[in-house]
Order: C-alpha cells, then structure tokens, then sequence
C-alpha cells in the first residue's frame, strides 16, 4: 500500500466512515508490522497528542495523570527489580551446576 492508501484508510477509519473490509485491511497492515505498520503507529500516537494537547483538562485530570505517570514509574521499576532478581537466581543455579558438574568430572577423571 502507497501511503495516500494508507492515510485514506486511516482517515476512515478516525472519523467512524471505514467499511469492514477497510478496517481489515488497517487492521492487517498494523499487524504485518513493516514500514506501513511503524508509519500507521507512529501517525495514531501522534493524533493521538495532538488530542490531548488540544483538550482542556480539568486540574483533576492533570493529577490523575501525573499520579498514573508516578505509578507506571514504580511498576516499572518493580519489573526491572523482578528480572533482575531473577537473573540472580539463574546466575547462581548455573554457578551450582558448573561446580558439581567440574566436581563430578574430577572424580570420572581419577
């Protein structure tokens, strides 16, 4: 797909007019990923700032987000922490298993 397709389907498809048949063919270009995939995302992340920018928030919705930004930060944190650990883990069973295995060809060596 050229990308006039590509932004007619994308058109359709924001403002509510696309067909069945025009969302299964965003649908399948989002999916097979490529450079139609990349340029599709990257053109809906970019709507979709654009929208935010243009809204108006309320001072509520100004702290629900950054309090949802300090959460996002925490959690990720907390799955950086978790691999980590797990990495450790790894780490140190394979320690084990190198010594008994070095341990038990000593002894077939004798």
């Amino acid at each position: 797909m050229n990308q006039a397709e590509l932004t007619q389907l994308l058109d359709a498809w924001q403002d509510g007019s696309a067909t069945q048949e025009e969302d299964r063919r965003l649908a399948r270009a989002l999916r097979d990923g490529g450079a139609d995939g990349r340029w599709l995302r990257d053109e809906i992340a970019l709507a979709g700032k654009i929208a935010q920018a243009l809204d108006d928030p309320t001072p509520e919705q100004v702290l629900d987000g950054f309090h949802e930004r300090r959460r996002a930060e925490r959690d990720g944190s907390r799955v950086i922490q978790v691999a980590m650990a797990r990495r450790q883990r790894q780490t140190t069973h394979r320690r084990r298993r190198i010594a008994v295995l070095t341990l038990v060809a000593a002894v077939l060596v004798r």
